[in-house]
């Protein structure tokens, strides 16, 4: 990542839970279900080291823009809800770190 743009700029390739979600669903409907399993934990996971952001670093999971944004936390819900429930997904790990 080039430090004359910064991770809290929106043209840096960050990571947005709408855009996982999208990536998750259409993993799963394609019998990719261990990508997306992986897309969806790692997204739980920079939900909950930062909160329902708008947008994260993709390389120290850090939360920028609005907070408890909307379409995160729908998503959100969703995710857990289809992992099986909150008592089946565990949210204590980091998010993946991006090299």
């Amino acid at each position: 990542m080039s430090k004359v743009r910064g991770a809290s700029r929106w043209f840096c390739g960050l990571a947005h839970i709408s855009t996982d979600w999208a990536l998750w669903h259409g993993l799963g409907q394609h019998g990719r279900v261990a990508e997306a399993d992986e897309i969806a934990r790692s997204s739980l996971a920079l939900v909950a080291q930062d909160g329902l952001r708008e947008y994260f670093d993709p390389f120290d999971g850090s939360g920028y823009g609005s907070r408890d944004l909307a379409w995160s936390a729908a998503l959100t819900i969703d995710l857990v809800e289809r992992l099986g429930g909150p008592e089946h997904v565990r949210l204590d790990s980091e998010p993946p770190r991006h090299a």
